[in-house]
């Protein structure tokens, strides 16, 4: 069992969700972590193609902090839900290769494996109580609560769906309670409406409400799409009465005081979560939404799902993403290619790269640490000012943005540290005879959505 403190195992949870993500239900987390049980912990995903560096070495940070909250890691390799998702063209037995190519990945990422339990839908759902749970999850479930569901497997409401991707939903939210015995759930953000289905019916159907641990997402190297914008005129705006309504936050504005307004944030009930005032040239952020002042008006940025999901890496678009057996080359041409717009910090691809994989990367089991003594080395000609070094995140974030740092500089250093990350995986997928057959398979299969 972990030696940690209540306190700091919530404080490693709460750095999966420091990255754009959120946790749900944290209030409930000194209670389970003070019960004396064993914990489980859970994420699921669907064998498709190439594993990207999201999929590898993120996924092994975060199953890492997990273990050493004191959870015991269960991952699901989700293989029927890939056929009903149409992934590998439906073909069964590709998802599975797919299945062992991902297991093989991880043996070399640096995820802690004696914690981790790699669980197979496909040996689940031949037992009779696994579909009574399905069914009775489908009985407590509107099939339009279950539509909006479906950004998890990377469609909309509006898509062609066919009967068995309905279900799907509900099977995902059976396995937290039926498989995995999650009290915890940590799967990535475009997953959270599932677990917030399962946190709203868990009671009523004989279990539990989940806390959900979701972490945000990798951003893809392209250049992201403009947010959608609404305009209010400040003098308009009314003391008590809604005017925006978002997928998670309502804005109420409460009061005017000059330029400055005084804006509370609400929930989909109307209760207020957070109260604050926002000044010209001080933008807020608050879950989906920027909120900016620009003299009498108020810019509202939605951060909507459908663009979150746009901004992820796409298998289907390669150079989006870098995958975990990604050549030295490959890699530096990705990256070299990637948008990172000088002193430009916010959605900075580059810097998110920095961010979630590099800073991070103390959590891999692995020897040596990436990070020697923990700095953020970026080696520049003398004439540019010779070798620079961070000791944080926030450092390197701050000189980029002040232009001390240059995108070419920062771009050679990441190229270097994501070569040392994934060298351990090339190697093993070049020595180990099994792994190299299996990894010739995927690469010869075609990807399909």
């Amino acid at each position: 069992m972990s030696q940690l403190s209540t306190q700091e195992k919530i404080e490693l949870l709460r750095s999966i969700t420091a990255h754009g993500g959120e946790l749900i239900g944290e209030n409930e987390l000194p209670a389970l972590f003070e019960s004396g049980e064993q914990l489980y912990t859970y994420d699921g995903f669907e064998p498709s193609g190439q594993m990207h560096i999201a999929q590898g070495i993120i996924r092994a940070i975060n199953a890492n902090k997990m273990i050493d909250a004191g959870f015991i890691f269960r991952m699901w390799v989700a293989d029927w839900f890939g056929y009903l998702n149409n992934k590998m063209g439906g073909d069964l037995e590709k998802i599975k290769t797919v299945g062992k190519y991902f297991i093989e990945i991880w043996k070399a990422s640096g995820m802690n494996l004696d914690k981790v339990e790699f669980l197979w839908t496909s040996d689940e759902v031949s037992k009779r109580e696994y579909w009574e749970l399905v069914m009775k999850v489908a009985k407590a479930v509107t099939l339009k609560r279950a539509l909006r569901t479906t950004t998890i497997m990377g469609r909309s409401e509006s898509d062609d769906l066919s009967a068995g991707q309905i279900l799907y939903p509900c099977m995902q939210a059976a396995d937290i309670f039926g498989v995995m015995h999650a009290k915890v759930t940590q799967l990535g953000l475009d997953q959270q409406k599932v677990n917030i289905l399962a946190r709203e019916i868990g009671e009523e159907i004989g279990y539990w409400k989940p806390v959900i641990v979701s972490h945000g997402m990798l951003q893809g190297l392209q250049k992201p799409e403009d947010k959608k914008v609404t305009e209010l005129q400040v003098s308009k705006l009314v003391n008590g009465e809604i005017f925006y309504k978002g997928s998670k936050t309502n804005l109420i504005f409460e009061k005017t005081e000059g330029v400055a307004l005084v804006i509370a944030f609400a929930n989909n009930k109307n209760e207020v979560l957070r109260s604050t005032t926002i000044k010209e040239g001080h933008p807020v952020k608050y879950f989906d939404v920027d909120v900016v002042l620009q003299g009498e008006m108020v810019r509202i940025l939605e951060n909507t799902q459908e663009r979150i999901i746009s901004m992820k890496m796409s298998k289907s678009k390669p150079d989006t993403a870098i995958f975990m057996t990604d050549s030295p080359a490959d890699v530096s041409r990705k990256i070299m290619k990637a948008y990172c717009p000088e002193g430009i910090v916010d959605e900075n691809p580059i810097l998110d790269y920095c961010k979630q994989i590099i800073f991070n990367a103390h959590y891999l089991k692995r020897e040596p640490a990436l990070l020697d003594n923990g700095k953020f080395v970026v080696a520049r000609k003398l004439e540019f000012g010779g070798d620079v070094s961070f000791n944080s995140y926030e450092e390197l974030e701050s000189a980029f943005e002040k232009k001390e740092l240059f995108p070419l500089d920062l771009k050679n250093a990441v190229i270097g540290y994501l070569n040392l990350l994934l060298q351990p995986v090339r190697d093993h997928f070049e020595n180990n005879t099994e792994a190299k057959n299996i990894l010739e398979k995927v690469r010869s299969y075609e990807i399909t959505r």
